[in-house]
């Protein structure tokens, strides 16, 4: 049996990291997106390795790391609404 963790960590971690930085408006959206796609992929992945023990630990470091990426980084520099995102070089105005 292989140590299954940290690709399932980082996977975890992309996914949070994904869902931390989308817009407000969307973030719903692609919390449900995410949760059935990677979840699909998880429960299939860890299913057909015989790895399901190795899922939990793995979502705690993966918690664990995007939680400190908030305080330190997220928190105070928040997504911006896409309302807000100016293009420099248009011609729109």
């Amino acid at each position: 049996m292989q140590d299954n963790s940290l690709p399932l960590t980082l996977v975890f971690s992309l996914t949070f990291f994904l869902i931390q930085r989308s817009e407000a408006k969307a973030r719903g959206c692609v919390t449900r997106f995410l949760f059935l796609v990677v979840g699909g992929a998880v429960a299939w992945f860890s299913y057909t390795r015989d790895a399901l023990g190795q899922v939990i630990p793995a979502l705690m470091v993966a918690g664990i790391v995007n939680l400190i990426f908030w305080a330190l980084i997220g928190r105070y520099n928040p997504p911006k609404s896409s309302d807000e995102i100016r293009v420099l070089k248009m011609d729109d105005e």
